[in-house]
């Protein structure tokens, strides 16, 4: 783009001059010229040099009437509320950036914290993941919702594959079941403790042992309880030893 800029001559009744000039990067003084790039959004100092400019040599037999003038502070001034506003977000962004990530590190290293106290230690898990091959499984269950529940059972895709099974609790809120299902083929299913519709959680099947190892992965610490592996988030429950479910 070219803008046309006029410089008025020392010596009155002489017409002024014209000068053509190209719009560039940064401003670079050549006399009287301001020269910009086109390559470049104009900013506000920008702005303000080509305002300046204007004034300074403005048509002295024309010149530029007082709601034109204010018109172009009126931009001015939008240009510079939209690039400061531009930078404090930018800037807010950036702290908050830095603000997750320090918090992700050190949860990071609280969950390991955690999970390494856990070695050696009595710990009872959800175990609703079940390899089933036939036969006969004993399941222990906990009951952490009062009520009536049922044992479901879903397959990998989460389908029911056989009607619930009624759970009588004892006083301690938990349970045994001998699970036999012949009709099941052999593979993984997910045993689940729920109400009588099968859409409200009651508890969980779970299962007791000793921590006797740890393995740190990027997605979090993994425990080894009684040769299974479980998450921290299985975890629910950290008892004396010799303690038994009922």
């Amino acid at each position: 783009m070219e803008a046309v800029e006029t410089f008025e001559n020392k010596y009155f009744g002489k017409a002024p001059e014209t000068r053509v000039v190209t719009y560039a990067e940064g401003v670079q003084s050549e006399g009287d010229t301001k020269l910009f790039k086109a390559d470049k959004s104009m900013g506000k100092q920008d702005f303000l040099e080509l305002l300046v400019t204007q004034l300074q040599h403005q048509d002295p037999l024309n010149p530029s009437e007082d709601k034109e003038f204010i018109a172009q502070l009126a931009q001015f001034s939008a240009l510079e509320t939209s690039q400061n506003t531009d930078t404090s977000i930018q800037k807010l962004s950036e702290t908050m950036t830095q603000f997750v990530n320090t918090q992700d590190g050190n949860s990071s290293d609280l969950t390991n914290a955690s999970a390494t106290n856990l070695l050696g230690k009595m710990a009872k898990v959800d175990d609703s993941k079940q390899n089933y091959q036939g036969g006969e499984l004993e399941l222990s269950l906990s009951r952490e919702v009062s009520g009536a529940s049922s044992l479901w059972v879903f397959d990998s895709a989460g389908q029911q594959v056989m009607e619930p099974i009624s759970i009588n609790w004892d006083s301690k809120s938990q349970a045994k079941i001998n699970f036999k299902a012949d009709q099941l083929e052999s593979g993984t299913y997910d045993f689940k403790i729920m109400d009588s519709t099968g859409t409200v959680p009651k508890g969980y099947v779970s299962r007791q042992g000793e921590v006797e190892g740890i393995t740190y992965t990027e997605a979090g610490p993994v425990l080894s309880v009684g040769g299974k592996t479980y998450n921290m988030n299985e975890v629910k429950q950290i008892v004396e030893k010799g303690d038994q479910d009922a």
